[in-house]
């Protein structure tokens, strides 16, 4: 099944007219793109009745143990506000005041965090991938970026080209397109590195919250950690272990 990813403007320029308000919002797509599929869901965006689907929206994200940043939801609930405002109407939904106050009431530190981490999700038919990122800090694997996206996106619709086959991953950051090629292309094993501590933390978390429903593509008879392994790119003998033994198997 294609992969809900409206995160990524690159991959998918028309991604409100694609995914669902709620498969946006849990892949922390740009505020733009929510809001704009509110509104092709909705006739009228900006009435109570929306304001309460809008609010619902945000309340069901927030409450998962997976959820996006609350800077994100932040900026979210405060831009639909300011269309609200913009309008002839007010903010009248129970649920939207409750969150208006919700996040009112939360420290700047932690709304401005440049470490929070947070978690995107995507829809993969009946499953959901769940990725830890942390979008503001500066370390380049801790991020979903649009060619790591565009190339799962593509290994989804063209599983034929590692179905069977070892597959390496140079630089595999949140682990996006190594978990979805293991879980939807049939490959042999997956092999994914990358080079800082945290990097490779991080991307251990990824695997770890994915394996049962991994498993459960995979089959039971398969040991998911002996096929779907991390390597350390700066361990340059490592590497080149499990790299001669990709290309030569």
């Amino acid at each position: 099944g294609k992969m809900s990813a409206g995160a990524h403007r690159l991959a998918y320029p028309h991604a409100s007219s694609t995914f669902t308000t709620l498969s946006l919002v849990r892949a922390m797509a740009p505020v733009k793109i929510v809001l704009e599929s509110l509104q092709q869901e909705h006739k009228d965006s900006l009435n109570v009745e929306v304001q309460g689907c809008f609010a619902k929206v945000i309340q069901e994200t927030l409450q998962t143990e997976y959820h996006p940043g609350k800077s994100y939801l932040n900026s979210l609930v405060r831009q639909y506000v300011s269309q609200v405002d913009a309008s002839s109407q007010d903010v009248q939904d129970e649920s939207l005041l409750e969150l208006i106050l919700y996040f009112s009431m939360m420290k700047d530190s932690v709304l401005s965090d440049p470490l929070e981490s947070c978690h995107v999700s995507f829809s993969l038919a009946e499953d959901l991938l769940r990725l830890q990122v942390a979008p503001r800090h500066n370390n380049v694997a801790l991020k979903v970026w649009e060619a790591g996206a565009c190339l799962a996106e593509y290994l989804i619709q063209n599983p034929h080209y590692i179905k069977g086959k070892k597959g390496f991953e140079l630089g595999a950051g949140v682990g996006l397109t190594g978990l979805v090629a293991m879980a939807c292309c049939e490959p042999l094993s997956i092999h994914m590195t990358d080079y800082t501590e945290a990097g490779l933390n991080n991307l251990q978390h990824n695997i770890d919250i994915n394996s049962e429903w991994i498993q459960k593509r995979v089959g039971s008879h398969v040991r998911l950690k002996e096929i779907v392994t991390l390597v350390c790119a700066f361990d340059s003998i490592a590497t080149r272990q499990v790299l001669a033994g990709t290309l030569t198997d």
